[in-house]
């Protein structure tokens, strides 16, 4: 124990053995505990940045299905035509945005819209005030229907309509004519925004958007020889394109990837081509070879930064086989590099000498040979690392992960590095701060 002061005594100090007293092991333990709790939980939240999935940006692309799934383009009152058409029901996943706010005369309803489109053109640029008629007049999608659909949760439409009635649809010369014999189309709706104006008794209607792209959904449509046929495949498999870029002297080498989501299936199966773009400038494109195609992209200004994206038009389905639709990857930037590379300093020890014959039958490499090749997601491409590997992947793990997929996410990215840095620093913080606590009580006892 540790004597009290009296009057005019000097203050004592404790003293090694009273110091273990006061510091004593489950103090410690309890204050160092709760540091290194409170720190690790902050610090995996900052090491580890959640990976958000954007919900109905077309990712049920392939999820809508035709009941029946085949049948013929018709006009009401041909003969032959039943007098209330042939039903088709359309039945898929859409969630659709829900109807913007508008003034007390506007009547706003959001529903889907059937549109047709060449595979691998589902999700065109659109923005807020885009409509069906403009897409059509831009050559973005083949025909559009008036036919407004129910959305009622994620049913496209669950009640028989009359789809493929010719009089509902819109397209540069009359459906079918304008549809090509014995060709793979893509059978699609879109979400759209219906606004009717009570004091003009006038309309308009706009495709729904989510950034950039119209939120839709679609499936595989068939044409048969005589085209007034058409009919669905029985099995419609999605895939996933990755792109990557990497800049090279005034030129860019393009990679793109097709991964199949087929059971037993590999990502070669799916036979076609990939376009790659830069904005809405087609730049090339390239058939798939074992689930992959490349393209160089020549002629560019040294230091400008490009950015590309690939889609993947499946090739017409043959036989039995099992049938694919397209996709499109997430834009990636590239940077392309100076013409003459500056050649860094050597540091090392230097290599010896190189004889006469040597010098003569080795040739002196050129300037681009020698320039540094950083490959795909590297700083030097100017890409920013994405979920997926710049592959668009809604519904991935957000928050934290198990152990070993927190590493890995960790010490692969940017964020990851500096998260372990803040984490490091909560770490030092946290143990800084129960040291802290646990003196000044100890203090106070001791005095």
């Amino acid at each position: 124990m540790i004597p009290a002061h009296g009057p005019g005594q000097p203050h004592s100090h404790p003293t090694s053995e009273s110091s273990i007293v006061k510091y004593s092991l489950p103090r410690i333990g309890r204050a160092l505990g709760l540091a290194f709790l409170g720190s690790f939980v902050l610090a995996g939240s900052l090491a580890v940045p959640p990976v958000a999935a954007a919900p109905g940006d077309g990712s049920g692309a392939g999820e809508i299905s035709l009941d029946p799934p085949s049948g013929i383009w018709y006009r009401s009152g041909d003969p032959g035509v039943p007098p209330s058409g042939f039903y088709v029901a359309a039945v898929g996943k859409l969630e659709c945005a829900p109807p913007r706010s508008g003034t007390p005369s506007e009547i706003i309803t959001v529903k889907g819209s059937p549109f047709i489109a060449e595979s691998g053109n589902e999700l065109p640029s659109v923005n807020d005030g885009t409509t069906p008629q403009s897409l059509l007049d831009s050559g973005s999608i083949v025909a559009f229907s008036n036919l407004q659909l129910e959305t009622r949760g994620d049913v496209v439409a669950s009640d028989s309509t009359t789809l493929f009635d010719v009089q509902n649809w819109n397209s540069p010369s009359a459906v079918p004519a304008s549809l090509k014999p014995s060709h793979r189309y893509s059978f699609g709706v879109f979400c759209t925004e219906n606004v009717l104006d009570t004091n003009t008794w006038t309309g308009t209607t706009t495709v729904q958007s989510l950034n950039g792209k119209p939120i839709a959904a679609w499936t595989t449509l068939i044409t048969g020889a005589d085209v007034k046929n058409w009919s669905t495949p029985a099995k419609l498999n999605p895939t996933t394109t990755k792109l990557s870029g990497a800049g090279k002297a005034s030129s860019v080498d393009l990679t793109a990837e097709v991964d199949a989501e087929v059971v037993g299936g590999l990502a070669d199966d799916a036979q076609g081509v990939i376009e790659f773009y830069e904005g809405a400038t087609k730049v090339g494109q390239q058939t798939v070879s074992a689930g992959k195609a490349a393209l160089t992209v020549k002629n560019l200004v040294p230091g400008s930064v490009h950015s590309y994206t690939a889609k993947f038009v499946p090739a017409e389905p043959s036989g039995s086989g099992p049938s694919y639709r397209g996709s499109e990857s997430t834009a990636v930037s590239v940077t392309v590099l100076a013409t003459t590379p500056t050649t860094p300093t050597p540091t090392g020890t230097p290599s010896a000498t190189p004889t006469p014959s040597e010098t003569s039958e080795t040739p002196s490499s050129s300037p681009s040979e020698n320039s540094s090749d950083p490959g795909s997601g590297s700083p030097a491409s100017g890409a920013a690392p994405l979920p997926g590997d710049g592959a668009h992947t809604p519904g991935v793990n957000s928050g934290f992960a198990p152990l070993t997929g927190w590493i890995g996410q960790t010490v692969s990215s940017p964020e990851g590095i500096t998260g372990l840095f803040a984490a490091a620093l909560v770490l030092v913080t946290g143990f800084a701060f129960g040291f802290n606590i646990l003196t000044r009580r100890a203090r106070k006892r001791g005095h």
